[in-house]
């Protein structure tokens, strides 16, 4: 069985035990995938988000904010201000100058 990218959804998962980490760690996860956890903290849920930087790196977790019946939900921060610190995974950019592709 072939799994996908975990990029094309949103998967929401409720956190009732720490094995659900190992898990994860099996599946393809990628730095734009949408996988969230929900943690019950009493009054308020965490919400965790579950991505990974590049092949053969372990998963990174990170608390994105809070929920709660009285004042709703609570976001830390934007995702690419979360999702900054690549770990020393090397990135290639190109360019090209578009001036020079005309005739």
């Amino acid at each position: 069985m072939q799994i996908g990218k975990f990029n094309q959804r949103l998967f929401l998962l409720f956190l009732k035990t720490p094995d659900i980490f190992q898990s994860l760690e099996k599946l393809p996860l990628q730095l734009d995938s949408n996988v969230f956890m929900f943690e019950d903290k009493g009054t308020d849920y965490r919400l965790l988000e579950v991505y990974r930087i590049g092949e053969g790196i372990p998963i990174t977790v990170n608390s994105v904010g809070f929920w709660n019946v009285s004042r709703g939900m609570r976001i830390i921060s934007p995702i690419w201000e979360r999702r900054n610190d690549l770990q020393g995974l090397p990135v290639t950019i190109s360019g090209e100058n578009v001036n020079d592709l005309k005739g």
